[in-house]
């Protein structure tokens, strides 16, 4: 099965008015595309993966968000990975960011500027 990432928003069980997909592309580690979908007006969303390639050995993923406002990246956090599955609930407004990223960073680290980009997504 090919690998497949996506970042959702959820509210409810019914889909919400307006919504969108975007596609992503990893940049080195996951050969196929990953879909970003998210609702206008969320102030919450998830990013979900299966089939994901393991981090380099020490390292592990790390999730940033990038506004258009040349701040600074939004550091999230961990992505947890197990047996080929990512998901992280990412408590912000995918609206106030332009980007979404996922890095690979040493293992027990707190980046303050993200590292290695692997995934990437317009938000």
């Amino acid at each position: 099965m090919p690998p497949s990432i996506c970042a959702f928003t959820w509210s409810g069980v019914t889909a919400r008015p307006q919504s969108t997909a975007q596609t992503t592309f990893s940049t080195l580690m996951v050969p196929s595309p990953a879909t970003e979908i998210s609702a206008p007006g969320s102030e919450e969303f998830y990013l979900y993966g299966t089939g994901v390639q393991a981090p380099p050995p020490g390292t592990v993923y790390h999730v940033w968000l990038v506004s258009d406002t040349g701040t600074p990246p939004t550091h999230v956090g961990e992505l947890p990975y197990e047996d080929g599955v990512v998901f992280l609930v990412v408590p912000l407004d995918p609206g106030a960011f332009s980007d979404l990223l996922v890095t690979v960073e040493p293992a027990g680290s707190t980046p303050s500027a993200p590292g290695e980009v692997v995934w990437s997504a317009a938000a």
